[in-house]
């Protein structure tokens, strides 16, 4: 061992002196391996080497020269490889041990479980191990107690304070579980109600990190799409509005020299059909560009809403009057049940009125002739609730939510003249409004149900009202 040492050490130097550049690569090497090398075994070897070191000092005292060659040469590899394993390594020395090294490859097995199955083998290995534990403390105590030897009691001891360490390290685990349990509880409630910014924070080194980075995700992914969805909207919105506001300048000179044409003397007679039909067409073209500016306006948010005091009873009665002439063309009955007193609620009247008048001209334009369309409006916990039916002229083999989509009609053979915007106009105008507006669909009866606060008479000026 002494020549081996001795010639180990004049190779280093003559390695050293010949080819300094392949030194560092060496000393790379040897920090590699002793970074992968556990801390107690270094720490052994070490041990026995002082040990064997010290047997040779005491046995071969009449040897100096020996001795003190030998202590030289054990001294300056021993400081070479800890120098070299402090400069590759640093505090990862201390890092590389019995404990972190089990504590790892029981991550690796946990790892390979499903998160449910994963605690309860935590829970079955900490319970393994809590029992040999206390079969060992009972049989180490046991024998220092009959021997009345202290080395045994302490042992025992030792295994206690490791079992009560276990067992604390456990719960602080499971507390901390329970800790990211109720955030992603609460996280999930805020992007329940909205909130896609917020990040999920966990705990340092959970159990949840993959839930965490599966819910950071989603939000992400639902920000994204939500930011899209609007943009597209936002342009869609856009376009509307622009194509509806560039239409009306020549829509209006049409309507102008149409009304022109129409008062011109000695025309023929099919002349004049062409200019009514021209008539009747620029007309609900005009309506038509209506609907789209105010769908668009409502939609984006521009729209302006007068809340003011009213009567939804006498506002459902004016609408229903101005219609008076169109009814009586319809061969429609309408049965109208309103209360005797007043139903106050709080809304803009005038963006009200287009919303009746747009369901009342869609029971007429759609419900099958000689039937009833009923209206009726009463008062329901605090609500003021108008529900309207009519029983429909056409096959209505659509949802209540496909037919309140724009540009949908319940004709599919798009016959009638309505342009598949009245409900939609209907619905965001209601909401805009401060009401609810439903729509059902059973059978051949159509059904829309709108819903208002009715407010109270002490907040409400009748004069106003």
């Amino acid at each position: 061992a002494f020549i081996g040492a001795l010639i180990a050490t004049i190779g280093l130097f003559v390695f050293t002196a010949l080819k300094p550049e392949y030194k560092e690569s060496l000393d790379r090497i040897i920090g590699n391996i002793l970074g992968k090398t556990l801390i107690e075994l270094k720490v052994f070897a070490s041990f026995i080497l002082w040990v064997i070191l010290g047997e040779i000092w005491s046995r071969y005292y009449w040897l100096a020269l020996f001795r003190y060659t030998l202590l030289t040469l054990v001294c300056f590899w021993w400081l070479y490889l800890l120098w070299i394993d402090i400069r590759a390594n640093g505090r990862n020395i201390l890092t590389k041990n019995i404990g972190r090294e089990m504590k790892e490859r029981y991550r690796r097995l946990e790892g390979k479980r499903s998160f449910q199955k994963a605690q309860l083998f935590r829970l079955y290995s900490l319970v393994g191990i809590e029992s040999i534990l206390i079969f060992f403390t009972f049989i180490f105590a046991l024998i220092g107690v009959a021997n009345s030897d202290l080395s045994f009691i302490l042992i025992a001891i030792a295994l206690v304070l490791i079992g009560v360490s276990l067992f604390f390290l456990y719960v602080r685990r499971y507390v901390h579980n329970l800790d990211d349990i109720s955030k992603i509880i609460n996280h999930t409630e805020l992007i329940k109600q909205g909130d896609v910014k917020t990040k999920l924070q966990l705990s340092p080194d959970p159990d949840l990190y993959m839930l965490e980075n599966n819910l950071n995700t989603i939000q992400e992914g639902i920000a994204k799409a939500v930011e899209s969805s609007i943009k597209s909207e936002r342009m869609k919105v856009e376009l509307i509005t622009n194509i509806s506001h560039d239409l009306k300048t020549p829509l209006t000179s049409i309507i102008s020299y149409v009304d022109l044409l129409s008062k011109e003397q000695d025309l023929p007679e099919h002349v004049k059909d062409f200019i009514r039909i021209l008539e009747q067409k620029a007309e609900r073209l005009k309506i038509l560009i209506q609907d789209l500016f105010d769908l668009s306006k409502v939609v984006s948010g521009e729209m302006e809403f007068e809340m003011k005091p009213l009567d939804l009873g006498k506002l459902i009665e004016q609408t229903l009057a101005d219609l008076d002439d169109k009814i009586n063309e319809s061969q429609l009955v309408f049965r109208v049940n309103l209360p005797s007193s007043a139903v106050p609620i709080i809304s803009d009247g005038n963006k009200l009125y287009r919303v009746f008048l747009n369901l009342f001209q869609n029971a007429l334009k759609y419900s099958f002739k000689g039937t009833r369309v009923y209206v009726d409006l009463v008062k329901e916990d605090g609500k003021a609730v108008v529900t309207i039916k009519n029983t429909a002229n056409y096959e209505m083999n659509f949802s209540a939510e496909e037919i309140t989509e724009r540009f949908v009609r319940g004709d599919k053979a798009r016959s009638g003249e309505g342009s598949g915007l009245g409900l939609a106009i209907a619905q965001n105008f209601t909401r805009s409004c401060g009401g609810d507006f439903e729509v059902k669909v059973d059978g051949d009866l159509f059904k829309v149900i709108l819903s208002f606060d009715i407010e109270s008479d002490k907040n409400i000026d009748r004069d106003d009202m």
